[in-house]
């Protein structure tokens, strides 16, 4: 026979019974009793009025949950402080509460008829809750046996929390209020007293389970205390079997304790409920493409909580390619998600990967879910336009673009433009709410990257391609000649004038089409090339600028051969006599394109004397004449297009003829 136990310590749990229960908090009561506090023992003595009030509500509360397990041994118990003092009950109660793993010893006088017999009894029942892994102090065989209501009311609230509610280190309280603002977000719950008198969260919540039930919930009158709270519970007792350990009167009452309110909403929520059969119906809906059956197990690898955060727009580390056997680590990843979502968490990364979690903590943790807004994303937060084209931005000119973003969304906004050797600066100008202006200005040629950042996080598109382009109105094209010789060079040179650095590229076309490229120095900033024409006739060569053409571009000119001139009918180092006509023909068809001119110089005194020359029928074949009027030594100079033809070729004599001019006959 076991040693009776009669010590005495404090309850232990996850809910200090005597200062949760008993104690009540005093600015709460001040409140609710709105009475003269100059009169000291009136005060007391209403306070002691009303805390034997709601001791009767949980008192009634409390025997009316025994009932309803003791329903199944056909037992009933009428009152608390009497109907457990031989243990018989209490062992009853105990057994169907640990089914299908009972602790207790079927061995127990059944039939009592002493206190020796009671006192074994209880002590019996105590053992195995224990043994169920309950720790109880401050409350022994005694208590029960001699009526203590207070510890019997502990008693009986601990095996609610751990057969009613669930194993779990967070306060039962905070799961169902954390389940209920989840559900009905519309309906703003403070406390699990006096928010539930009016019934409307009660109808709330029946609507919640079963939307066809009282979808008009939100425009009952909150005067009709007792007639909501008797309609919503009749409802949920007809409806979902959920027995009214809580009467309408009680629940509609302003003295309705805490804890038997939990007792009563605990139905609603615990594994198999009504509302956990809706959360669950929620949760297929919103990711039908999972089997899920339950809120504990089937979360145990991180995975279905980790898929709901990056539903909400939540970036999972490693999701989808998680490893579904870490599932701690997986755990860890979905529950941080859940702190980006400013989702409330109720188990640990370590707790939800067990087997044996609490489904009630699940289950508060995934139904908040259900109304959190997804995070928009980045393209939905900010978005940028662009107002100059991406193909058309020009060195030394501001590239503008905008910036449209949501104020509440975005917290910091940060520009970046980057090109092949420089950063400018971006300019900001605020045009209105979530309205930004924005500009750089390129300071040389090439690739430039635009990056637009919104609380590190670039926008879509970014980052935003430029090509920029040279100025090519300020770069000038220096080249002055309009004919050049064949085989001598041309050179020209283009001065970028605060354009941009830029790749020259110098492209001759001849007069057969063939295209000649020329090599191009850069020299103090400027850029020369040099052109050798290899044919007579109309040369064409394009300047580009960063493949930008520039201005004075296509430089056209002409080339001539100098060399294919043929002189007839006069001879050098001759001697001629004054005042007597002297002729000649200068033959330049073959020279290419361009127009012929000569004069006469008296090398005596250097001066010149225009030559008639005329053109014959056959072009470029001139006929000359000039009468030497002075004696003395003279030279025949011949131009073409305003270029010495005897510059351009070796055979000077026959280009420059010098001959002498005699006074007399010779």
């Amino acid at each position: 026979m076991s040693v009776l136990n009669t010590d005495k310590t404090n309850l232990n749990g996850d809910t200090n019974y005597e200062s949760d229960s008993f104690t009540r908090n005093q600015p709460y009561f001040h409140q609710r009793l709105n009475i003269n506090t100059k009169n000291k023992y009136q005060q007391m003595a209403t306070i002691r009025n009303l805390d034997d009030k709601w001791i009767q509500i949980q008192k009634n509360t409390f025997t009316n949950w025994v009932n309803e397990q003791l329903k199944f041994e056909n037992e009933t118990i009428n009152d608390l402080k009497t109907d457990f003092a031989n243990g018989v009950k209490l062992i009853k109660l105990v057994n169907i509460l640990q089914q299908p793993n009972s602790k207790v010893n079927k061995r127990y006088f059944k039939n009592p008829t002493n206190q020796h017999q009671s006192l074994e009894n209880i002590n019996l029942a105590l053992n195995a809750i224990t043994d169920d892994g309950i720790k109880l102090v401050n409350i022994g065989n005694v208590d029960l046996m001699s009526g203590n209501l207070k510890l019997i009311l502990g008693l009986i609230w601990h095996l609610i929390l751990r057969y009613q509610i669930g194993k779990t280190k967070i306060p039962p309280k905070k799961l169902i209020l954390a389940w209920i603002k989840s559900v009905l977000p519309q309906y703003k719950l403070t406390n699990l007293t006096n928010d539930l008198n009016d019934g409307l969260i009660l109808a709330g919540i029946i609507n919640y389970c079963r939307s066809d039930l009282f979808p008009d919930w939100l425009g009952w009158s909150r005067k009709n205390n007792l007639e909501n709270c008797t309609k919503a519970m009749n409802v949920a007792n007809e409806e979902f079997g959920i027995p009214m350990v809580v009467t309408p009167q009680n629940m509609s009452s302003p003295e309705l304790d805490e804890l038997s309110a939990i007792t009563y909403l605990s139905y609603f929520i615990r594994e198999g409920s009504p509302g956990y059969k809706a959360t669950l119906k929620w949760i297929h809906s919103y990711i039908p493409d999972e089997e899920i059956n339950n809120f504990s197990t089937d979360w145990n690898d991180g995975w279905l909580l980790c898929k709901l955060a990056y539903k909400m727009g939540i970036n999972v580390a490693g999701f989808p390619n998680l490893d579904r056997t870490k599932k701690e680590q997986n755990c860890k990843a979905g529950l941080e998600a859940c702190k980006e979502l400013k989702i409330e968490t109720y188990v640990t990364a370590k707790e939800l990967s067990d087997s044996e979690v609490e489904s009630i903590a699940v289950m508060a943790t995934v139904v908040q879910f259900k109304y959190t807004q997804p995070l928009k994303s980045i393209n939905e937060k900010a978005k940028i336009f662009l107002e100059d084209s991406v193909n058309d931005a020009i060195v030394g000119k501001p590239f503008n673009f905008r910036i449209e973003y949501l104020e509440s969304e975005c917290k910091n906004i940060k520009t970046y433009a980057k090109g092949p050797k420089s950063s400018p600066a971006v300019g900001t100008e605020r045009q209105g709410l979530g309205n930004l202006k924005c500009h750089f200005i390129p300071g040389e040629t090439g690739v430039f990257e635009l990056n637009v950042v919104c609380d590190d996080n670039s926008l879509d598109g970014c980052p935003i391609i430029i090509n920029v382009k040279p100025d090519t109105n300020k770069i000038q094209l220096i080249a002055n000649e309009k004919n050049a010789n064949l085989y001598q060079p041309i050179e020209i040179c283009i001065d970028p004038r605060g354009a941009g650095r830029g790749k020259v590229i110098v492209t001759s076309k001849s007069p057969s089409g063939e295209e000649i490229s020329s090599k191009v120095d850069e020299r103090l900033s400027k850029y020369y090339a040099l052109i050798f024409p290899n044919e007579i006739g109309n040369w064409e060569t394009k300047v580009l600028y960063d493949n930008e053409e520039v201005s004075g571009s296509p430089y056209l000119f002409q080339a001539f051969d100098p060399n294919a001139a043929l002189i007839t009918g006069i001879s050098s180092n001759s001697t001629y006599q004054i005042n007597k006509k002297i002729s000649f023909q200068v033959d330049v068809s073959r020279i290419g394109e361009g127009k012929f001119h000569c004069q006469l110089i008296n090398l005596r005194n250097n001066e010149s004397y225009p030559i008639e020359f005329i053109e014959s029928e056959q072009k470029g074949l001139y006929d000359l004449h000039f009468t030497p009027l002075d004696p003395g030594q003279y030279r025949c100079s011949l131009l073409f297009n305003n270029k010495h033809i005897n510059e351009l070729d070796e055979r000077l004599e026959y280009y420059a003829e010098t001959f002498t001019v005699m006074s007399k006959q010779v």
